[in-house]
C-alpha cells in the first residue's frame, strides 16, 4: 500500500509541477509604445511600418489595375479599404501625401463609374471584360454592396476635404469633393427605388437593382446605409436618415441575445429568405459600423444596444491572450479560419470599452503583417484611436481587478495578486512599459488557470481522496 501511495504522490507532484509550469510561463510580451509613448506596432514606429506596407499595397494594386483595368471586386474589397486607410493616416499625421493617394484612387474609380454607358454611376459586374468571374455565380449584375462601400470611400474623402478649413479653401480639392459628392447623391437616390418595405418603420435596400433576389444580407444593405448616413452628415438633408432608420429598426428587431450579448446571422430571416449561419467578423465589421453610426444619430440603437455589441466582442469574438487565433471567425465565437487581419472597425468599440483597443492591438500583432487594403484599414484605425501609455495601463489594471474573482488555483491566484501589486507600483512610478507587461502577464495567468484549474480539481482531488480511503481501509484491516 505504501508503494501505491508513493507512486500516487509522485504522479500528483509531476502533474502539479507540469501544470504550474504551464500556467506560470508567459512568452516575451511586446508593448504598443516605447519609453517616449510613441505608438509601436511589431516593435517599430507605426508610421514607418505603415508606410512600408502601404507602398507594397499601392504597387500591388497598381499592377493589378494595369493587368485588368476594370475589376469591381478589387474596387470594392481592395481600393475602398485602401482609400479609407489613407484618409485615416492623413487625419493622424496631417501629411497631405496620404490624402493625395486617396484622391488618386478616387479619380480612378470616378473614371470607371459608368462603363456600361447607361448614365447611372455603378461599379457593376457586367461581363468577363467589365467584371470579375469570381462573382458570376450570382449573375452578371450590379451589386448594392459594392456601390455602397465605394460610395463610403468617396464620402470619407469628401468629409475630410469639406470639414477641414485649409483643404476646403483649396479650389481644386473642393471641386473634387463636390464631384464625388454628386456621384454618391446620384447612387443613393437611385437605390431609394430598390427597397423592400417590411412595415411602416422597417425595410432594407436590395443588393440587386433588378429585384430583391438575395434577401436581407446585413453587410449589403448596411454598406448603403453607411454611405447614406455620411451623405446626411455632409448635406444636412434629413431625407437621408429615413431609410437608415428603417434599416436599423429592421436589423435591431432581428438581433438575438445570448448572455447579454447580440448575435446575428449573415442573412436575416424574412419572408421567403431563411437565415444563414452566424455572421463572420469581416462582413460583420460593415454591420458594426452601420450600427454604431445609427447609434451616433439616434437611429433605433441605444446605449444598451452598444453595450450588447461590446459584450459580443468581449465574450464571443475575443478568445484570449493565450489562444490562437486571438479572435473568433464568427460573432457566435466559432472558429473556422483566422480572420484577424480582416477585423477592421471592431476597434471602434474601444470608444465604449477601452480594453478592446488592447485586444485588437494584441490580436493584430500576433497575426503578423498583411498586404491588403482591409489590413491597412485595421492598422490605421488602431493608430487613430491609440489612447497612449497611461490610459492603456490604467485599462489593463482595471481589467485584471475585474477578473480576480474568476476561478483559479490558490498558487495562481497568489501570483496574480502579487504581480498586480507590482504593476500598480510601477504604474505609480510611470514605468508604463513594465506595468503593461506585468498586467498582461496577470491576464494570461488568469486565462490559463481559469481554463485548467477546474480540470485539475476534478482529476487530482478524487485521486487523493480514493488513495486516502484505500489507505485508511488497509490500515483498519491490519489493525
Amino acid at each position: 500500500m505504501k508503494r501505491i501511495v508513493v507512486v500516487v504522490a509522485i504522479c500528483i507532484l509531476i502533474t502539479l509541477t507540469t501544470y504550474l509550469g504551464y500556467i506560470l510561463y508567459t512568452p516575451e510580451i511586446s508593448t504598443p509604445f516605447d519609453e517616449e509613448g510613441e505608438f509601436l506596432f511589431l516593435g517599430q514606429p507605426f508610421v514607418e511600418l505603415y508606410s512600408s506596407i502601404a507602398n507594397v499595397v499601392w504597387s500591388s494594386y497598381n499592377k493589378a489595375l494595369n493587368s485588368k483595368p476594370y475589376d469591381p471586386g478589387l474596387f470594392a474589397w481592395g481600393l475602398h479599404y485602401e482609400i479609407r486607410s489613407y484618409v485615416d493616416l492623413y487625419k493622424l499625421t496631417n501629411d497631405i501625401r496620404w490624402l493625395y493617394r486617396a484622391i488618386n484612387r478616387c479619380e480612378y474609380l470616378y473614371s470607371v463609374r459608368d462603363v456600361n454607358n447607361d448614365g447611372i454611376p455603378s461599379w457593376g459586374n457586367y461581363n468577363e471584360t467589365y467584371g470579375n468571374s469570381r462573382y458570376a455565380r450570382e449573375g452578371y449584375r450590379e451589386f448594392g454592396v459594392w456601390d455602397g462601400v465605394i460610395s463610403t470611400a468617396f464620402m470619407d474623402v469628401v468629409q475630410t476635404i469639406l470639414f477641414t478649413d485649409v483643404l476646403k479653401k483649396n479650389a481644386t480639392l473642393r471641386a473634387r469633393a463636390e464631384k464625388y459628392l454628386e456621384v454618391v447623391i446620384t447612387i443613393i437616390n437611385r437605390y431609394h427605388a430598390y427597397w423592400t418595405r417590411v412595415s411602416h418603420d422597417e425595410g432594407y435596400y436590395w443588393d440587386c437593382p433588378s429585384g430583391d433576389v438575395v434577401g436581407p444580407i446585413v453587410n449589403r444593405f448596411s454598406a448603403l446605409g453607411i454611405a447614406e448616413i455620411k451623405l446626411y452628415e455632409v448635406t444636412g438633408n434629413s431625407t437621408y436618415l429615413s431609410r437608415p432608420l428603417a434599416m436599423a429598426t429592421f436589423l435591431k428587431k432581428r438581433l438575438s441575445i445570448r448572455g447579454g450579448c447580440y448575435l446575428w446571422t449573415y442573412r436575416l430571416s424574412y419572408g421567403m429568405f431563411p437565415p444563414s449561419d452566424y455572421e463572420d467578423i469581416s462582413h460583420g465589421a460593415i454591420d458594426l459600423e452601420f450600427m454604431l453610426l445609427a447609434f451616433k444619430h439616434k437611429l433605433a440603437f441605444s446605449e444598451e444596444d452598444v453595450r450588447r455589441l461590446v459584450c459580443t466582442y468581449k465574450k464571443f469574438i475575443w478568445k484570449g491572450f493565450t489562444s490562437y487565433p486571438s479572435l473568433a471567425t464568427k460573432v457566435d465565437g466559432s472558429i473556422t479560419q483566422d480572420y484577424t487581419r480582416m477585423s477592421r472597425n471592431w476597434v471602434l468599440l474601444a470608444n465604449f470599452d477601452p480594453i478592446i483597443w488592447v485586444y485588437q492591438w494584441y490580436a493584430l500583432e500576433r497575426a503578423g503583417v498583411g498586404y491588403t487594403g482591409y489590413y491597412m484599414q485595421a492598422l490605421s484605425q488602431l493608430a487613430l484611436y491609440y489612447p497612449g501609455p497611461e490610459a492603456i495601463v490604467n485599462t489593463l489594471i482595471k481589467e485584471v481587478k475585474l477578473n480576480l474573482n474568476i476561478t483559479m488555483d490558490p498558487i495562481s491566484a497568489y501570483i496574480v495578486k502579487t504581480t498586480l501589486q507590482r504593476a500598480i507600483e510601477t504604474q505609480r512610478n510611470r514605468d508604463y512599459i513594465t506595468a503593461f507587461k506585468l498586467a498582461v502577464k496577470c491576464l494570461m495567468i488568469i486565462e490559463k488557470s481559469s481554463k485548467l484549474a477546474p480540470i485539475l480539481y476534478v482529476t487530482i482531488l478524487p485521486v487523493i481522496l480514493i488513495t486516502v480511503i484505500l489507505y485508511l481501509s488497509r490500515y483498519s484491516k491490519s489493525s
